[in-house]
């Protein structure tokens, strides 16, 4: 290891701008002698985000970290390509001034015993151009650490930020981050040259690598390419230039991966399976949460598809199980299970028993009790645990976006509404989080359209006799969410919600893909307002008030005509037996006919009976500005610690029913749950905490 002193002393206090920070940063942390450097075997880059890189593209990091063999690899791609973060070890994020910095460190006085005079986390401001100068750096730093974590296949991420000469470290998993407090580099040089030393003597395990992921052989890749190429020959029909940009969309030339699952069995040993994968059809937008990636996988023993489901799960949930008890039940349109288990930490080479200690399991929240840990809004942040999670499904199909048409779109939708009703009647369970990335499309030998299938039952929750869920609290995607789950207190689910949701997916399916009279501004207004609406009060987030409104004068759905008559009855019946669960609160003499699922069931059911459907009417249409990505899953834990109690049909509508007057509603909004605004506009609820450890003692690393 180099001596530490004066290490950074060409790092400048402050300065104007970041460049001037980078130089002489990068030339001290690369700064060998013969036989000695700050990091063996690693190389720091500046390397400046292209110039015309595409619109709403983030930056790349001021300074990235790489092995020696993969900074070669960066330096030979495409500037375009932002193959950066899918090399980087770790990065360093840099800003000019000390002001800049995002976080405040504990004044002197505070000790960190009892948690006394700690500062709130973040920095505060007074004037709007420091903040949002600092809301923008603090959201590219969670850029870089999301985008690492979709690129790469991580267990956790270090990463430091740079103000001025003021430095903090970094670890980030999937509950959350621990921060150092700042440090002066050139007044402590020790600290960070010691984190880096320590570093580049670690394993890729200690750096954060998932070992269970490694290259697959030139063999391998042919027969995953011809594997692919074949499925979706069989649910598409492409032929030619159609099937090789099909192919494109999950095999990428020399990206061929194994990812090892070890599979639980009752009562026997775990076994170990090899997967080939390549593009994930998902993949995360957060740096905290579940982290759900997705792909449709070879399996090496049976040659066929199948798709394998990478997640972080929270402790109480298991999707693979509830799966099982699905088809054991006979219920249809779920994706048929073949195995899962949680994952551990051994190279491909290992041939034992798995260790406990090895598994794969978030660490922040383990220190959110401590006493040195800042709060949060005035409180100590709530943080879950969460364990690495595969599992593999038989069904593999297309997201539901990829309808043909009005005739696939209400086929493959009502197959979903089925599968809700069954699971209900013979499981006593709700999905809790309908929505368009929710429901895919699956080719059966026996039919002429794609049938629809309901995933992702990592949120579902089992309800009481009268149909209302056990679990509390908030759930969903938040475009897709019933009116009162987004605008009641510790809302109860119930299958009504469900519907609604359900009806929403077929109106953004219809907007987005159907011929409709509104252009790209105002299509865009309606996306806005309608689904992706949130206001905020303190540190709550509130919606659903355009749905609410629409029950009750259809104002927002009137605004739309589509093109094909069928599917605008289709909408046009649907929100109105939605909106009778309104008009019977007002009206005594007006039929709740959506708390009955039947109605619903036997116009639907009619309707695709009596009718002759477009097959191929479906279109792009033009949206102004950016798309915002929707299909994060939202999951709110109730306000109170125990269970609110059940609120009846009636009550729970007459409480909306009563606040339409300006007065009502402001008190009805302060006295709500805290919600969760749409993906891309905030992290996801109980994954967002973050916590930070006092700065390390001189020549010593913080334990994160």
């Amino acid at each position: 290891m180099r001596s530490s002193k004066y290490a950074f002393r060409g790092v400048p206090t402050h300065a104007t701008t970041h460049t001037e920070l980078c130089a002489p940063l990068v030339a001290a942390l690369n700064q060998t002698t013969k036989h000695k450097s700050r990091a063996p075997g690693f190389i720091f880059q500046h390397r400046p985000s292209p110039p015309d890189r595409a619109p709403f593209t983030p930056a790349l990091p001021h300074i990235s970290c790489y092995t020696s063999a993969n900074h070669v690899t960066v330096q030979n791609s495409d500037t375009s390509s932002r193959a950066e973060l899918g090399y980087a070890e770790f990065f360093i994020e840099v800003k000019p001034d000390p002001s800049h910095d995002f976080l405040s460190d504990p004044s002197a006085t505070a000790d960190g015993v009892d948690g006394a005079n700690l500062p709130n986390f973040f920095s505060q401001f007074e004037d709007e151009d420091s903040v949002t100068r600092v809301s923008r750096g603090l959201s590219k730093h969670i850029s870089h650490v999301s985008e690492i974590f979709a690129r790469q296949h991580r267990v956790f991420v270090f990463s430091v930020a740079v103000a001025g000469s003021r430095t903090r470290l970094f670890r980030w998993d999937r509950s959350g981050v621990v921060v150092t407090e700042s440090f002066d580099i050139r007044e402590q040089p020790e600290i960070l040259c010691e984190f880096l030393w320590r570093f580049s003597c670690m394993s890729c395990e200690g750096r954060g690598h998932d070992l269970t992921v490694e290259n697959a052989s030139a063999e391998e890749e042919l027969h995953y390419r011809e594997a692919v190429n074949r499925h979706v020959r069989e649910q598409t029909g492409f032929k030619d230039e159609d099937l090789a940009q099909a192919v494109s969309e999950h095999y990428q030339v020399g990206r061929v991966l194994a990812i090892h699952v070890f599979a639980q069995q009752p009562g026997a040993h775990l076994q170990r399976h090899r997967y080939l994968v390549s593009r994930p059809v998902v993949s995360p937008l957060s740096p905290v949460g579940r982290g759900t990636k997705a792909y449709w996988a070879y399996s090496t023993i049976t040659s066929r598809i199948v798709l394998l489901k990478d997640t972080w799960r929270l402790l109480d949930e298991n999707e693979g199980s509830i799966l099982a008890r699905l088809s054991e039940l006979g219920v249809r349109h779920v994706p048929q299970f073949v195995h899962h288990g949680d994952v551990f930490n051994y190279p491909p080479s290992f041939d034992g028993v798995p260790s406990p200690s090895r598994l794969n399991r978030t660490k922040t929240d383990r220190y959110t009790q401590k006493p040195w840990v800042c709060p949060l809004n005035g409180e100590k942040p709530r943080l879950a645990r969460h364990v690495q999670y595969r599992m593999v499904l038989e069904t593999v199909g297309y997201g539901l976006e990829r309808f043909q048409g009005t005739r696939e779109l209400l086929h493959a939708t009502y197959d979903v509404f089925q599968v809700m009703k069954e699971v209900l009647r013979l499981d006593s369970r709700l999905h809790r989080d309908i929505s368009i990335g929710n429901i895919i499309l699956v080719k059966e030998t026996d039919r002429d359209i794609r049938r629809g299938y309901l995933i992702d039952w990592e949120s579902s929750t089992s309800a009481d006799e009268a149909g209302s869920a056990l679990t509390p609290g908030r759930a969903g995607t938040w475009a897709f969410m019933s009116a009162d789950v987004l605008t009641i207190a510790d809302p109860t689910h119930t299958l009504r919600d469900d519907m609604e949701s359900l009806i929403y997916v077929v109106l953004w399916a219809g907007l987005h893909y159907l011929k409709h009279n509104l252009g790209p501004t105002e299509l865009a207004r309606f996306i806005k307002e309608f689904f992706l609406h949130y206001q905020s009060f303190g540190s709550q987030l509130l919606g659903g008030t355009a749905k609410g409104a629409n029950m009750g004068n259809r104002r927002m759905t009137k605004r739309v005509k589509f093109e094909n008559p069928d599917f605008q009855r289709w909408l046009d019946t649907a929100i109105n037996l939605l909106s009778t669960l309104q008009e019977a609160d007002d009206d005594d003499d007006v039929e709740d006919k959506w708390s009955n699922p039947s109605h619903l069931e036997s116009f639907w059911a009619t309707f695709l009976t009596e009718n002759t459907l477009e097959e191929n009417d479906r279109v792009d249409n033009d949206i102004d500005g950016p798309i915002l990505p929707v299909n994060v899953p939202t999951l709110t834990p109730p306000h109170s610690p125990s269970a609110p109690p059940h609120v009846s049909s009636s009550s729970k509508r007459k409480e909306r029913s009563q606040i339409d007057t300006p007065t009502r509603r402001s008190e009805r909004l302060s006295n709500r749950l805290t919600a969760q605004p749409p993906r891309g506009a905030s992290q996801p609820s109980r994954a967002t905490s973050t916590s930070r450890c006092r700065a390390p003692k001189r020549g010593r690393m913080s334990r994160a």
